[in-house]
């Protein structure tokens, strides 16, 4: 049974702990369909968004049936009512399900006959005040504690420097990825890297607090994927660090003159020796840090 006319009413399944719907998505959905937007049970709901997160019952309930009889595919959400819309949205480099969504957002660049849409993560991390999708609460990731960049202003680029930051390499590691720890051992032949995180039992409250005194920033990607690009070099960026990113950047989003691309080396230990010569070299730090992270002005129309 669809809602009234007064709010539209959407629920959220499967998103990550701490996931709050008023950081992002109400906001863009109210201001899509120019009307107020209300979480909803699913029963309710016009419109259901799941992501790709397991609730504790449900891995319990997938490890139980696992061990009894053959893996049970994910369990998709089941349509209320008719009209009911139901969307897949992840930050994370996993592939939209064939069926069972009306829409998908990904990071798949194939549009699959117009049902998915690519959305990179960094873009979820911005501040969209100025294009009318205002965040209930101040534009401060509080989970960094770092300001979000203004879409509308990303252009213009840092005005500070690095050269007399004390610090070489800093990394803040919540997944130990492999080619991330080789990463840091290549790195540490030629300076201090300061490894923060839970990974390592070292977990922070403020990433800037810690970031502003290092010169580069480690932010490699959990994995390697055509326009898999996330928060990870913006917050490298918006912490004054130079970014030291991982990643394969198809559609161009990021400007390769702010920030050194491992994926773009023969191999771990060429890079950190770049990074190593870079550090010494003052004007060719600044002239990356004044550059802009975008290669052009972020924007949400193809979302909306």
């Amino acid at each position: 049974m669809p809602s009234g006319e007064d709010a539209l009413l959407v629920s959220f399944r499967r998103f990550y702990p701490g996931f709050d719907p008023r950081s992002f998505w109400l906001p863009l959905l109210s201001k899509v369909m120019q009307r107020e937007v209300q979480i909803s049970p699913q029963r309710k709901a016009d419109v259901v968004i799941s992501s790709v997160f397991e609730s504790r019952r449900e891995m319990w309930k997938r490890r139980v049936l696992t061990r009894i009889s053959s893996p049970q595919p994910p369990q998709h959400p089941q349509r209320m009512w008719q009209e009911q819309k139901l969307i897949w949205v992840t930050g994370e480099n996993v592939r939209p399900p064939a069926k069972g969504f009306d829409m998908t957002i990904s990071f798949d660049l194939d549009p699959y006959g117009g049902s998915n849409t690519y959305f990179p993560l960094i873009y979820q991390e911005l501040d969209w005040s100025d294009c009318g999708v205002s965040r209930t609460a101040e534009s401060i990731n509080p989970r960094t504690g770092l300001r979000r960049m203004n879409a509308s202003r990303c252009m213009e680029g840092r005005q500070e420097s690095v050269g007399g930051r004390p610090g070489f390499v800093c990394a803040f590691v919540g997944n130990p990825e492999p080619v991330r720890m080789r990463a840091i051992d290549e790195l540490r032949r030629f300076g201090n890297v300061d490894v923060f995180g839970s990974a390592v039992g070292r977990p922070v409250g403020s990433k800037l607090e810690i970031a502003q005194n290092y010169k580069f920033m480690l932010a490699f990607e959990n994995d390697i994927y055509p326009g898999y690009v996330t928060e990870k070099p913006l917050e490298a960026y918006v912490s004054g660090c130079i970014p030291l990113w991982r990643g394969i950047d198809s559609q161009n989003l990021l400007n390769p003159a702010s920030l050194l691309n491992a994926a773009n080396f023969c191999d771990l230990a060429t890079f950190a020796e770049t990074v190593y010569r870079l550090s010494l070299n003052s004007y060719q730090l600044n002239e990356m840090v004044s550059a802009a992270l975008f290669n052009g002005v972020p924007s949400l129309d193809p979302l909306m």
